[in-house]
């Protein structure tokens, strides 16, 4: 009886998880078909360090840096494995977003 209960929890537990990675690819695909939802996705990527080096060869401030980008690596993950043409597509539009801003500050690279 032990072994069943084990069995029905176990199944339990699955169709529990299972039923939440569904409800947040939903999420993430809802998230990542805005425009604002895609930039606020890309700026946290930049606030957790995923595009810079550390910088530092200060022992704790790699460690809160390395913990970071690790979060941020995770996203990324789960862009690619939810919405994977959104990255590239995020890529285009911060390019665009940084251009118009050298456009604007009259840095045109002309």
């Amino acid at each position: 009886m032990t072994t069943e209960k084990k069995g029905v929890t176990a199944g339990a537990h699955t169709q529990k998880v299972q039923a939440q990675l569904k409800h947040d690819a939903e999420y993430w695909r809802t998230t990542l078909e805005s425009y604002a939802g895609r930039v606020v996705v890309w700026r946290i990527l930049e606030m957790c360090g995923v595009f810079s080096d550390c910088g530092s060869t200060d022992h704790a401030d790699m460690a809160a840096f390395l913990g970071k980008r690790r979060i941020g690596l995770r996203i990324m993950s789960e862009i690619h494995q939810h919405h994977d043409k959104a990255y590239q597509l995020m890529e285009q539009e911060e390019l665009g977003r940084q251009y118009k801003a050298s456009s604007i500050k009259g840095d045109t690279h002309e």
